[in-house]
């Protein structure tokens, strides 16, 4: 036997009874669906936070009798448990000396592995006894416009700066072409936040901020995730090859 009704109002007492018992257990449930879901994205970002590092560049010029000394800070991202680390080029430029701080303070001297000046990277590794996390490289070809991310930056005004936002645009070389070379974000860039990286949802990672457009608020670019896999892909061969 079946029912067709147009309101509630029409159906049967028991049917709309058991009707009414379902739409309340939906409406209660949703709440704790949704607020389940946020609690495991900021679970993720901040498990992921322990991959991320500050990196401090410093340099020093003899002017007279005095020694001048300058530095410059960025962030990076651990790619793996020996200690290697991707970052911005710029952050590290003309400087003599590079430092990571991990995410529990610990502070470790790094050297130049490797730079990829045309795509403005750099990769640096730090000795260190204990376990690192390490951040997980997504696909940034698979990346959409307004899909959602959080940007984990480095910057002088406030440290481990957790910003979220989308993308608001996708670059590539030419129409019709499969490699995305830029993306565009609306966060907004601070002084340190260079290096900083990219994560979508899962807790990977997309890209790395290296710009902002000239006078313009929330127009950040970032350098795609397949990039820094190439760069990282070149590193591990020649080591092979070695």
């Amino acid at each position: 036997m079946g029912y067709y009704c147009d309101k509630i109002g029409a159906m049967p007492r028991d049917i709309r009874f058991i009707f009414i018992l379902l739409l309340g257990a939906c409406v209660l449930t949703l709440p704790c669906r949704i607020s389940q879901a946020q609690s495991s994205f900021i679970e993720t970002i901040l498990h992921k936070k322990k991959a991320i590092v500050q990196v401090t560049a410093f340099d020093q010029e003899i002017i007279g009798n005095q020694i001048r000394r300058t530095h410059q800070n960025g962030a990076g991202a651990i790619l793996n448990g020996n200690g290697l680390i991707i970052t911005n080029l710029h952050v590290l430029q003309y400087k003599t000396y590079i430092r990571v701080t991990l995410s529990n303070g610990s502070k470790h001297n790094a050297k130049l592995i490797t730079i990829l000046p045309g795509a403005d990277l750099a990769l640096i590794q730090i000795d260190s006894n204990e376990p690192l996390e390490t951040i997980t490289m997504a696909d940034s070809n698979k990346v959409r416009l307004n899909d959602r991310i959080v940007h984990i930056g480095n910057s002088h005004f406030i440290k481990n700066t957790i910003s979220e936002g989308k993308i608001t645009g996708i670059g590539r070389t030419h129409k019709g072409a499969q490699d995305i070379e830029i993306l565009q974000t609306n966060l907004s860039l601070y002084e340190g936040d260079s290096g900083g990286p990219l994560i979508n949802e899962n807790g990977e990672l997309i890209g790395l901020i290296n710009a902002q457009l000239k006078n313009k608020h929330k127009s950040v670019f970032a350098i795609p995730s397949n990039k820094i896999r190439n760069i990282y892909r070149k590193y591990e061969n020649e080591l092979y090859n070695r």
